[in-house]
């Protein structure tokens, strides 16, 4: 549960997560009505992206090479 301005900072948004991975915005739109990517939180319409669930989220889709 969110108490602090910490915990509030390490939620990124759509744009941001898309800033961060190379990702395009609607790729990550399409992931989550697939139920595929990363985790995300709804906090009434705004979508939000914890960051230990991203990089958990990349690190078991990591690829072997």
């Amino acid at each position: 549960m969110l108490h602090t301005k910490e915990a509030a900072d390490d939620l990124l948004t759509t744009d941001e997560l898309s800033k961060i991975t190379g990702l395009a915005v609607i790729t990550l739109i399409h992931w989550r009505g697939e139920k595929r990517g990363p985790a995300y939180v709804k906090l009434g319409r705004a979508v939000r992206y914890e960051r230990e669930a991203v990089a958990q989220f990349f690190s078991e889709h990591r690829s072997a090479a």
